[in-house]
């Protein structure tokens, strides 16, 4: 897909902002759209790595749970088997 083509699938709204800035800092489309794309996965990138380390943690925090609450669970169900 070309620029020109990515270009017609935005927003008119859109069109128009990228024209105007284009225009006002004579710059073109493409050289724009490169440098947007790239601070998007750039961007990206860093967002996925904090929600990685995120559920990382999360799942030592639940590993520390499960470990605390085994013998209460395993008391529980011993009980509920007695009766």
């Amino acid at each position: 897909m070309t620029t020109d083509e990515l270009i017609q699938q935005l927003a008119p709204q859109l069109q128009r902002s990228l024209a105007a800035y284009c225009q006002a800092h004579t710059v073109s489309a493409e050289a724009v759209m490169a440098v947007a794309l790239r601070c998007f996965l750039a961007g990206e990138n860093q967002d996925v790595a904090e929600m990685i380390g995120g559920y990382l943690d999360m799942g030592a925090l639940n590993a520390e749970i499960c470990h605390e609450f085994t013998a209460c669970e395993s008391e529980a169900y011993a009980h509920l088997l007695v009766r």
